[in-house]
């Protein structure tokens, strides 16, 4: 078992050496803790084509910039993607062309009102992805955020992320630790995982064989 696990090993050793390699980018405010505008124990209505969250453009109708009114996933301020109707926000940033790229966010949605079960659209160069999340049972104390991921590959020097709500409703999809990583292209990713797994297995068979002679 031990051999097994040191082929897996390399295998992520792999992963991480490709995605150090690959060119980065940066997401500004992607916890939403700078703001102009401090939402304190409740929060603050955000209008559509507004910049007043450092970092993102509101779009849509408007967006509720939260914060210590319900738990947030990182440090005390997260978004609800729906103010008073559907809303989103956006942020464009630098990227290299033909370079994937992996978004990774906290998702909860506002329990205080249908709908039970809150979709989002994440989209970035063209490509996009539609995200649920159901709010059962969860509660402001206890938003019950889950880690969502969405890759995209660039095709320019800049792309524009949006997080959009689908809900016609005031009590929206929630989002919260954006932030964002450049990965090897998923063929590479998967081809050259599979190949050191290989070979840490057959680096197993190998000490067993040795082991039984």
């Amino acid at each position: 078992m031990r051999c097994v696990t040191k082929g897996f090993r390399l295998v992520a050793l792999f992963l991480g050496m490709a995605a150090g390699q690959a060119v980065g980018a940066t997401i500004v405010n992607g916890d939403f803790e700078e703001w102009t505008v401090d939402p304190g124990g409740f929060y603050v209505v955000v209008p559509g084509g507004s910049t007043s969250i450092p970092g993102w453009t509101v779009t849509g109708v408007n967006v509720e910039h939260v914060g210590t009114f319900w738990q947030a996933s990182s440090g005390l301020n997260s978004i609800d993607l729906s103010g008073s109707g559907p809303g989103g926000i956006q942020q464009t940033f630098a990227t290299t062309a033909g370079q994937w790229y992996k978004v990774m966010f906290d998702l909860a949605g506002d329990p205080g009102a249908p709908p039970i079960v809150k979709s989002v659209s994440v989209s970035a160069a063209g490509q996009s992805r539609v995200f649920t999340f159901d709010t059962t049972g969860k509660t402001r104390a206890n938003m019950g955020y889950i880690p969502m991921s969405f890759d995209f590959l660039a095709g320019g020097t800049s792309t524009t992320l949006a997080f959009t709500s689908l809900d016609a409703s005031f009590a929206g999809p929630v989002v919260d630790n954006v932030t964002i990583a450049a990965i090897p292209e998923p063929s590479t990713f998967a081809l050259g995982g599979i190949g050191i797994a290989m070979l840490g297995l057959g680096y197993a068979r190998r000490r067993r064989q040795t082991a039984d002679a």
